[in-house]
């Protein structure tokens, strides 16, 4: 058994447990091994995020600026490096299970399971529904994604969302009305400045 631990890129899940004794310990697969911390899975996600200057309440509050309020969001443990957790269970019970969202491979429904596959050749069966399981995934996919590119400089948050849909009568994607009437007032903007600009240049000339 460990007595401190702090989550790593390798590590693909960690869950609660008790002991003998009614201690919460927490059994962690990381670097395809397996083994016991003598801290619950809060104190080490704690730990781990005090370690880049942020702690678990932070973490979770902005997650939901990405997600909104969503019950059981994923959240991101290793903030220079985008590793993203989620829960399968309130973070808040024993039982539940931080799953690194990078590390999985393949799931795969069981009855009313989940068979979760990782990277590392790996399995986990948990008590979740199939469909239950994949929205939570997807969401951690996605918080992941977004953060990455973030660090990386690639996104921008103040950004005009231009929204595409397929046209089944002409058969090709078009831009909303909205966007059009943005594009004509940025077109009647850009012309005005345009116009300006030439009369100023037509005055100064006058002037010499």
């Amino acid at each position: 058994m460990r007595d401190h631990y702090i989550v790593t890129k390798d590590m693909s899940w960690m869950a609660g447990v008790y002991d003998k004794n009614a201690r919460l310990l927490t059994r962690v697969l990381d670097n395809d091994e397996d083994f016991l911390v003598n801290m619950t899975p809060v104190e080490i996600l704690d730990e781990t995020l005090n370690f880049y200057g942020f702690d678990l309440r932070g973490a979770l509050n902005g997650a939901k600026k990405v997600h909104g309020n969503v019950k059981m969001s994923p959240f991101i443990v290793i903030p220079p490096h985008a590793v993203c957790l989620f829960p399968t269970k309130s973070p808040s019970r024993h039982d539940c299970i931080f799953i690194n969202v990078q590390h999985i491979l393949n799931t795969l429904p069981r009855d009313r399971s989940t068979k979760i596959q990782f990277i590392t050749g790996r399995s986990l069966i948990i008590p979740s529904r199939y469909g239950q399981f994949i929205q939570k995934k997807d969401k951690a996919e996605q918080l992941q994604r977004i953060i990455a590119a973030r660090n990386e400089g690639k996104f921008e948050t103040s950004y005009h969302k231009r929204e595409y849909f397929y046209c089944r009568e002409t058969g090709f994607l078009t831009i909303t009305r909205e966007d059009r009437d943005k594009d004509a007032e940025e077109d009647r903007n850009s012309n005005s400045e345009n116009g300006k600009s030439k009369d100023k240049k037509r005055k100064k000339k006058k002037d010499q």
